[in-house]
Formats: C-alpha cells, structure tokens, sequence
C-alpha cells in the first residue's frame, strides 16, 4: 500500500510539472523510464496506463508545439541515419518462430527519438542539471538502497538481482558504473552541503552495487573508470585520498570467492587456447567467433535487428558445445552480428564523436571561468562513456536508453559552450564599501567590503 502511494505521489507530480511546458513533461518521461514505477508495486494498474507510450507521444507532441529551434548537427545526422539503418536491417530479418524485431524495434526508436528531442529542449546548463539529477535520481534509488543494503547486512555475498532497465547483473553493473561520474559531477557542482552528501552516499551504493554483481566486466569497466578519474583531475593528491577511502569501504567484505572469478580475467588473457580458459571465458569467445561469422555472411545489414540469440543455433559451428539460442554477451560484437560492418561502423563513429565533443567542450570551457560546471560535466559524461566503452565489451548493451541518452547529452553539452562562447566573459561586479570606524593607526575611516 505505502508503495503505491509513493508512486501514485510522484505520477501526480510529474502530471502537474508537465503543464508547465515540453521540457517538463520530458523530466517526467525520464522519471519513468529509469525509475520504471510499474515494477515498483505489486498490481499491474500502472502498467495498463502505458506510461511510456502516452508520456513520450506527449514530449514529442509539446516538443512540436513550444516553438523551440529544431538543432541538427553531425550528432543528430548520425543518430537518425543509425535508426533508419537498424529499421532496413529489422525489416530484413529472416521470420523466425517465436521472435519478431518489431517489439524492441519500436521501444528502441523510442529511446533515439527521446534522445532528439532532449537536444532540443535541454537549452540551458540549468536544464542539462534537472536532466542529470531526474536520471541519477531515478536509477540511482533503487540500485544504491539495494548496495548499502547489500553492503550493511550481508556483505561480500553476489547480488545478481536483475534490473527493469538495465538487464541481468552484467548491465547493471555496466550502468551503475555509468552513473558513478554523474553523481560525482553534481557532488562537484551542488550549492548545498547536504546535496553533496546525498550524492555522494549514493555514489558509494550504486558503485557497491556494480561490485556485488560479481561482473567481470563490470570490474573490467571500474578500473577504467578510475583511472579516467585519476587522469582527469587537477587534485590529484585528493583524488587518491576518495579512491583509498572508497577502497578501504569496500575492499575489506569482498570474500575470496570474488577474487577468484577476477582472477579468471588473468587467466583467460593468458590462455594459449580455449582448454586453458574457464567454460564462461571460452564461450564468450566462441559468441563472438559467431558474430564474426554471421557478419562476414550479412556485411551490410546484418542478420536482423536484435535477433542473434535467436540465429545463433544456425551458424554455431560448435554444434551446440556452449548451450542453445546464446546471446553474444558483447555490444561491439552483437552490433556487428545484428547490424553489420555498415551498422557498427555508424555507431563506433556515433561513440567517437561523443568523446571528441567532450574534449572540444572542455577544452573551450577551460578558457572560461563562467563554464567552470560545463566542465565538469563534460568530464562525467566522458568517464560514463568509458565505462560502457569497457564494460560493454562483455555486456550487450548497445541499444541500452541510458546510453544513448549520454550521447544526446553530449551534443546538448557541445552547443551550450559553443552558444558561452558567443557571449563576452562576465565581469566580476566589486562588492559595495561601506565605511567603519576610524583606524587605531591613521585616524581615517577604513573602508571595508561589505559581505
């Protein structure tokens, strides 16, 4: 009962915030997609609303209404070509008993459009914060209430729970780590001591929460995440101190059982063939040897959008050695296999484009102490950008919402410190003086700033 008034409070919120404009009702789309309330309580009135559908029909809707400048960049070219080549690729997918392309084909042109549409409305640094706080927020409640949980009450012990969102414990931990840059970012930027605090504690639970999933990709993805971290700070001495503390948090309830399926990452590097590899490693290999085979014999489409674990049986020349209808556990080898050597090469070109606007953003903002935050942020989206680019070389997560709303942000990001740039640098306004008494040493009135 508390559950459904919790979450029947915030869908009365959200309604009310979306009269007051596009971008509203965009904040309260997100809500539901990264919080996914219907998952929230145990009836299912909420998923006969259709929250999804009607909230993001209406954010495209007063999108088209609010007189808000279409943008069309490089970006956006590349995200629309993308969406017309996966269409092309799921309607040339061969017809397969029990799967059809069209149900995440539609849900995925969902999540790119969405992602137009946050470029257009996300006009201010303002907006792009109320952005990143509504998604950490959301997706962060859940996953940092289950690590601290997690962390109190039965430490070092695997959570594999899956996520609505994110999927099975590899892309959760793929997508918690993703948020881990964000939350540090609106740390960095809060106005408000106890706003630092949240965000940090939920720092600490979404990262303990990537841990606990036992993923090796995920361990993978936090080790480039922090070295991301170490290399972009200016503070390094202070960096090292958070790492160490964090560290000393976590490192301590981390059983040896954990350690030992790190240690396999070590041991598979080294392996002279698949007999010296542990049956998980060997057969990731192998779902990715399939990948290869399936794009050289689809190079331009593809086998069909989203569809490998459903044509693995057919081109696994193993005869079934590593299971039936497996998934390729790898978002560049999945992209290759679904969507060909054309469709993966869009999508790497997408990445690398988020990263080179990152970097141009920053280095502009560097030059501006008005664009101090933008930096900042740029910085963060640069670090979630390397955790997928690590971690989501062992998770299939390519069609991931949280992902390509990162990259949306990083074309929302480059346009407002291009528009900073336009603008002339503030000038400091001097604080006013005001007059005190008489000084002991020249008799004559000291000014002092007022503060």
């Amino acid at each position: 009962m508390l559950r459904t008034i919790f979450v029947a409070t915030l869908m009365l919120i959200g309604v009310r915030y979306s009269l007051k404009g596009a971008f509203y009702t965009l904040l309260f789309y997100l809500w539901i997609a990264y919080f996914r309330p219907d998952y929230w309580i145990y009836t299912d009135w909420v998923t006969q609303l259709n929250l999804s559908f009607l909230v993001g029909a209406a954010v495209v809707i007063s999108t088209l209404m609010s007189g808000e400048r279409l943008r069309f960049g490089f970006a956006q070219m590349l995200m629309v070509l993308f969406l017309v080549h996966s269409l092309i690729s799921a309607m040339n997918c061969p017809v397969l008993a029990g799967f059809s392309p069209w149900p995440t084909w539609t849900d995925f042109a969902r999540k790119v459009t969405v992602g137009l549409l946050m470029v257009i409305l996300v006009t201010t640094e303002e907006r792009l914060r109320m952005v990143f706080v509504i998604i950490c927020v959301s997706l962060a409640f859940e996953g940092a209430k289950q690590g601290w949980f997690q962390l109190v009450t039965n430490p070092g012990e695997p959570n594999t729970n899956p996520s609505p969102f994110l999927g099975d414990n590899n892309g959760v931990a793929v997508g918690m780590l993703m948020l881990v840059p964000v939350l540090t970012a609106l740390a960095a930027t809060s106005k408000w001591k106890l706003e630092k605090y949240i965000c940090y504690f939920l720092v600490v639970g979404v990262l303990y929460r990537a841990i606990s999933t036992y993923s090796r990709g995920g361990f993978l993805a936090m080790l480039g995440l922090g070295l991301h971290y170490l290399l972009r700070t200016k503070r390094k001495i202070r960096a090292i101190l958070a790492v160490a503390i964090i560290v000393g948090i976590i490192y301590p309830v981390l059983p040896n059982a954990f350690w030992d399926r790190m240690g396999s990452i070590q041991t598979a590097a080294n392996a002279n063939d698949d007999t010296e590899m542990d049956a998980s490693s060997a057969g990731r290999l192998h779902f990715w040897k399939v990948a290869v085979v399936l794009a050289d014999a689809h190079p331009v489409l593809g086998i069909g959008f989203d569809s490998y674990n459903y044509q693995y049986d057919l081109y696994d020349f193993s005869n079934g050695a590593y299971g039936r209808l497996k998934a390729v556990h790898s978002a560049w080898f999945g992209m290759l296999a679904e969507m060909g050597y054309v469709g993966l090469t869009i999508f790497i070109l997408l990445i690398l484009n988020a990263f080179y606007v990152n970097f141009r953003a920053r280095r502009l903002a560097k030059t501006r102490p008005d664009m101090k935050n933008l930096v900042i942020y740029g910085t963060a989206l640069e670090g979630a950008l390397v955790a997928f680019a690590v971690g989501g070389s062992f998770v299939p997560h390519q069609y991931n919402e949280m992902l390509w709303h990162f990259i949306a942000l990083t074309v929302v990001l480059d346009r407002l410190v291009r528009d900073r740039m336009t603008s002339p640098i503030p000038v400091p306004v001097a604080a006013p003086l005001r007059v005190e008494r008489a000084s002991a040493f020249t008799g004559l009135p000291r000014p002092v700033a007022t503060p």
